[in-house]
Parts: C-alpha cells; sequence; structure tokens
C-alpha cells in the first residue's frame, strides 16, 4: 500500500522520495502547488510551550507573588525548554516520518515579485555591487517568517558570497556545500516555485 504520508495534500499524487525537498517548500511534480514537509510532532511544541507559559506564569503569580512580567519571562523560558526537550522525546521513542502539508505564503504578490526579479537576476550573473544593494533592498521588505522567501534570500547571498571568494553563512536545512552552478540551478527551482507562489 502506498505511504499516504508521500501524497501531494493537492492532487495526491505519489511523490517519490527523492523529489522532496527538506530544506524549503518546493512544488509538487504533478500538479505544481507548493508544499512543505513539517516534522511529525512540530505542532506538539507550540502548544506545549503556551500550556506551559500559562501554568507556570500563573503559579509563580499566585504561589510567589511575583512581578507579571518575570513570571511571563520565567514561564516562557520554561516552556520553550520543556516542550523542546519533551518534543526530542517523542521523536526518539515514537518517532514517524514527516508530512507533506500544504504552503501557503505569507507575503503579498509584490513582495514574492521583487524577490523572484532578484533570484532570476542572481542565477543568471555573476555577482556584483549591484546585487548586494538589492539584496539588502528586498530582505527589508519581505516578511521574516516566509520558509520560501528566507530560503531564496539566503542561497542569493550564499551564491554571490561563494562567487566573490568570501565567507559564508551555511544555509539553514542544505545539507553540504554546493557548486556555483548547483546552485544557480536551485535557485532557478525556486524562482518556479516563487511564480507558482505568485498565481496561488
Amino acid at each position: 500500500m502506498p505511504d499516504s504520508r508521500r501524497k501531494c495534500p493537492y492532487c495526491q499524487g505519489q511523490i517519490a522520495r527523492e523529489s522532496i525537498i527538506l530544506w524549503r517548500p518546493f512544488g509538487c511534480p504533478h500538479c505544481h502547488q507548493l508544499i512543505v514537509l513539517v516534522q511529525r510532532y512540530g505542532w506538539f511544541q507550540g502548544i506545549a510551550c503556551l500550556a506551559i507559559l500559562i501554568a507556570c506564569s500563573a503559579s509563580l503569580i499566585v504561589a510567589f507573588h511575583l512581578n507579571w512580567v518575570l513570571s511571563i519571562v520565567a514561564g516562557l523560558i520554561f516552556g520553550v525548554a520543556l516542550s523542546t526537550l519533551a518534543r526530542k522525546f517523542l521523536q526518539r521513542h515514537w518517532p514517524g516520518p514527516p508530512n507533506l502539508v500544504a504552503y501557503i505564503t505569507r507575503d503579498s504578490p509584490e513582495a514574492l515579485k521583487s524577490v523572484l526579479v532578484l533570484v532570476e537576476s542572481v542565477a543568471e550573473a555573476d555577482a556584483s555591487e549591484q546585487h548586494n544593494s538589492q539584496l539588502e533592498l528586498v530582505r527589508s521588505q519581505i516578511s521574516l517568517d516566509d520558509a520560501l522567501e528566507n530560503a531564496a534570500l539566503e542561497l542569493t547571498a550564499y551564491l554571490k558570497s561563494s562567487l566573490q571568494g568570501l565567507p559564508f553563512r551555511k544555509v539553514k536545512g542544505l545539507q553540504g556545500n554546493l557548486s556555483p552552478d548547483a546552485t544557480r540551478q536551485e535557485l532557478r527551482s525556486i524562482a518556479l516555485d516563487l511564480r507558482q507562489a505568485m498565481e496561488q
């Protein structure tokens, strides 16, 4: 029986393991809608963190008459730490495959277009000072929590640094280092996904 966790949430088409991109949202090979891989217990950490934050903050305020600001800060620290440990415990003792879910971009089509223009220009040209300033301008205009845009900008910076012979920061979630040609190919792939995001 096919593994339902490898099905596209839009078209239900089976997606081969080698077609799944682990480090960023990507287009389904069948319907081209944007999807993303999420860890099995990814939802748990947010809920657990919120529950621990509320319980810990309330306890500190009621039992110790602690200032409410300090109580919230302490609750947040405990919430993040304990929920992270709990998620790792669950993943270690009850592991399961990650799920493919629909990905919705958080930015406007105008912001996506500015990222797309930058990605396409860098993918087809050598690094230049013009691209340096353009990268910073685009970075200041986008949503900081959009995974697809952040992947595009991180990979753009990675390519520019490698072409200029400068030290570069590792791209989050990307395994190993890419050659300039492989990086350009990945940027072209991201550009296609950005175009799809603009149409959604």
